[in-house]
């Protein structure tokens, strides 16, 4: 193994689709029982309840989108890249 393998993300590392999907398995839980929603899923689900005759008005979609957007760029970036930036401690070359 190189020295820049320790540091790969699991479902790289992997090299079955069995162990890429059980590698992540495990966030997508975490994310779906915290009860987290993401952008681009609303997204999708906001004219498929349309569709299915829900009582969900455009303006209440786009608020949601909107404070979804944000929590999910202020997660992607302060979560998921700060804490990149702390495990790899400028190690990580490629």
């Amino acid at each position: 193994m190189a020295n820049g393998d320790r540091f790969g993300v699991l479902a790289f590392a992997l090299g079955t689709a069995a162990g890429k999907v059980l590698a992540i398995l495990w966030q997508v839980s975490a994310f779906v029982m915290l009860d987290l929603e993401h952008s681009v899923a609303n997204m999708y689900f906001f004219p498929q309840g349309w569709m299915a005759g829900s009582g969900v008005t455009p303006n209440d979609a786009m608020t949601n989108l909107i404070w979804v957007t944000f929590g999910n760029v202020a997660g992607g970036a302060g979560g998921v890249a700060l804490a990149y930036c702390f495990a790899f401690h400028g190690e990580f070359t490629r």
